[in-house]
């Protein structure tokens, strides 16, 4: 059963990519609360530029795993015909 829960698709994707996403944000969302804004203190610029830097770097990340794994991935939808026709491939 485990088996056919983790390669189940949801919206065009395996389930197991969507687990692994949202536990990456939970994730985060746990370090960023329990971690690093553990004491109430006013944030100065220093720590603000650290910290908006390091989840810029996670998202650019992000995206960049994404552009590696579809980066020549080809049309399967039914609109490849109009797809195609737009782009020219």
């Amino acid at each position: 059963m485990l088996e056919t829960i983790q390669f189940t698709e949801f919206l065009g994707k395996a389930a197991w990519i969507w687990y692994a996403f949202i536990g990456a944000v939970i994730a985060l969302l746990a370090f960023d609360l329990g971690v690093v804004n553990k004491q109430d203190h006013e944030i100065g610029v220093a720590e603000s530029l650290k910290m908006s830097g390091f989840y810029i770097a996670i998202g650019l990340g992000f995206s960049g795993v994404i552009w590696m794994l579809y980066n020549n991935a080809s049309p399967t939808t039914s609109i490849d015909p109009q797809l195609l026709a737009v782009t020219g491939e």
